[in-house]
């Protein structure tokens, strides 16, 4: 999963962790294309892709109005993407009907009607942060435990809906199936806090209660 716009060069922007996380900011790309492409600014890489291999931009679902793909656009750029996916889904939905039912024409008279994106609570709002998550997760495989989920996205198993973004998570446990879920939070609110509770999750909100939790309460049992 890639983020179009880099996170670190949204954040030098002024751009806050929701912003810069939104849904419209993610693709899929494989492996090899995720780490050619790196950190690089949209406006150089994609324009990269298009003489490459036209049609592979637009297949994204990226608007190729170039001005968009610059950093001061990024708040259109999120607005004209989430316009080509919801076309791009209902022309998908309209498939799986046996006939089409004709739309009714629409008024240009009347101004189109924006709605407002769902904000899911909890993510990385600086680079600071990330550099603190990434040491972290560094440290915790040096003490033999299992690598931290980054931007974990905890998914309502009834709705299939996000709740909320862990900063880092182990969902299997820092011993996998003999410990619960664990979650590091950094600076979060107290709704992606009561989300972590409603689905059992043992927080941490800081760095050092995190380590003595893993030098103490893990390590010192196995």
């Amino acid at each position: 999963m890639h983020h179009i716009f880099p996170k670190a060069m949204l954040y030098k922007h002024g751009y806050e962790g929701p912003q810069v996380n939104a849904i419209a900011n993610f693709t899929f790309l494989t492996q090899s294309t995720n780490l050619e492409v790196s950190d690089r600014y949209p406006a150089e890489y994609l324009e990269e892709y298009c003489d490459k291999n036209p049609g592979a931009v637009e297949s994204h679902w990226i608007s190729m109005d170039r001005d968009l793909w610059q950093p001061e656009r990024y708040l259109d750029f999120l607005a004209a993407r989430r316009q080509l996916l919801a076309k791009a889904a209902n022309e998908f939905l309209d498939t799986l009907l046996a006939g089409k039912i004709p739309e009714r024409p629409i008024d240009e008279r009347k101004p189109p009607v924006h709605t407002a994106e769902t904000i899911i609570p909890g993510g990385v709002t600086s680079e600071e942060e990330e550099d603190l998550l990434l040491e972290i997760n560094q440290w915790v495989l040096e003490m033999g435990l299992p690598e931290g989920e980054f931007l974990f996205e905890v998914i309502d198993e009834y709705t299939d809906q996000p709740l909320a973004v862990f900063d880092l998570a182990w969902p299997n446990g820092l011993q996998e199936g003999l410990s619960q879920p664990v979650a590091l939070l950094i600076d979060e609110g107290p709704d992606t806090e009561a989300v972590a509770n409603k689905v059992g999750y043992r927080f941490f909100t800081n760095e050092q209660s995190f380590r003595d939790y893993v030098l103490k309460s893990i390590l010192v049992e196995r």
